[in-house]
């Protein structure tokens, strides 16, 4: 196998693949990733048997190919190459020649007929939406995702499509993130939970640009495909809570908030929380006016906003951090917020519209 391409195309194919390699895995070959030298293209793979990715970087292939090479050798090589081209030679699948100007480098690989396939996606329930959407959806949602892997399904983000719309959610017991979709080109009707990780890595793999990304669910696998690049995820068995009895409407307090405003006012109020030093923010809402308090070991903090309040006056404690997080990827000038009762949800909205619902569980205060 021979190939020569471009040290950047070649370095970010990589680092798309590697998002697939798991460190931990006692399968060697799944340590390393599968190149694949055919006419015009490099194909990268990547499996570890959860989440497969394949990948594309264009390629001069003097010879084709196959072998399976250490994905974080390679991966440090490529990225530290002197010139912008890198040529690759294979003898027997595991004598590897590295070059690049000035820069030789020979290393051992595997060979790759012991490398698993990526299991196939073809038919099934398919939708279409671009991936700048897509992108912003889950960096909206994805912190939400429990880390109890006890509670299983609530480690994955859910999907659930009803014709051209999408809606995708994240619970970890303490909140929940909506986000709400209308796709141009779909009509589909399917819900599955994907792991958080595939999902977190989608968010990097997609671009900024209004290309599509095509979404297709068949039996117990998801397929991701945005042009030169497929991953294929597992589905996580289960079934999920039902989101629609966690969006409440009914509210005593109803705040009209500044967006900015409160988060300058929450990124004040976490600067002395830590894991191990740990308190609660209080809400005092009285007069159209919102006080923001926090008593700790390390420290108080008192802090005010002007907002336009409806219903009664309410006091009410929060997780500062857990609250900060759901504030700072909203990206509305104004959002409302609705509380029930002082011990109750408070639930986070437009001011128009639903394209995006969050809620947060009150904790007893400590102030």
């Amino acid at each position: 196998m021979i190939f020569t391409c471009n040290r950047n195309n070649l370095a970010n194919a990589i680092s798309i693949a590697q998002k697939a390699v798991d460190p931990r895995t006692t399968y060697n070959i799944l340590e390393g990733l599968l190149f694949v030298a055919e006419e015009g293209k490099l194909v990268l793979t990547a499996n570890n048997l959860e989440m497969g990715i394949k990948t594309e970087c264009p390629a001069e292939v003097k010879e084709t190919g196959k072998t399976v090479i250490d994905s974080k050798i390679i991966g440090e090589i490529v990225r530290k190459l002197p010139e912008d081209t890198v040529t690759i030679t294979v003898n027997n699948a595991s004598d590897i020649t590295i070059v690049s100007g000035s820069a030789e480098f020979k290393i051992k690989g595997k060979d790759a007929e012991g490398f698993p396939d990526i299991p196939v996606v073809s038919d099934g329930e398919k939708i279409v939406i671009s991936q700048q959407e897509m992108k912003e959806i889950i960096r909206q949602v994805i912190f939400s995702a429990s880390t109890d892997e006890t509670k299983k399904v609530l480690t994955g983000i859910y999907i659930e499509t009803d014709g051209n719309n999408v809606v995708v959610v994240a619970i970890d017991g303490i909140r929940m993130a909506l986000r709400r979709s209308v796709m141009s080109q779909a009509n589909s009707n399917f819900s599955c939970i994907v792991p958080a990780k595939t999902m977190n890595d989608i968010g990097k793999i997609l671009g900024d640009d209004e290309g599509d990304l095509a979404i297709t669910v068949s039996n117990n696998q998801i397929l991701f495909s945005v042009p030169g690049t497929e991953v294929v995820s597992r589905i996580l068995e289960g079934k999920y809570l039902n989101y629609r009895n966690l969006a409440m409407t009914d509210y005593q307090t109803k705040l009209v908030v500044n967006t900015e405003q409160l988060l300058s006012c929450l990124e004040r109020a976490v600067l002395l929380y830590s894991e191990a030093r740990k308190y609660s923010i209080k809400f005092d809402i009285n007069n159209d006016v919102l006080t923001i308090s926090a008593n700790s070991e390390g420290g108080k903090i008192k802090d005010e906003m002007p907002v336009n309040m409806e219903g009664k006056p309410m006091s009410i404690s929060f997780n500062p951090r857990l609250f900060y997080e759901i504030v700072r990827v909203i990206d509305e000038d104004t959002v409302v917020l609705n509380i029930c009762t002082a011990l109750g949800p408070c639930t986070i909205k437009p001011v128009s519209g639903d394209r995006f619902v969050y809620t947060i569980a009150a904790v007893r205060g400590t102030n």
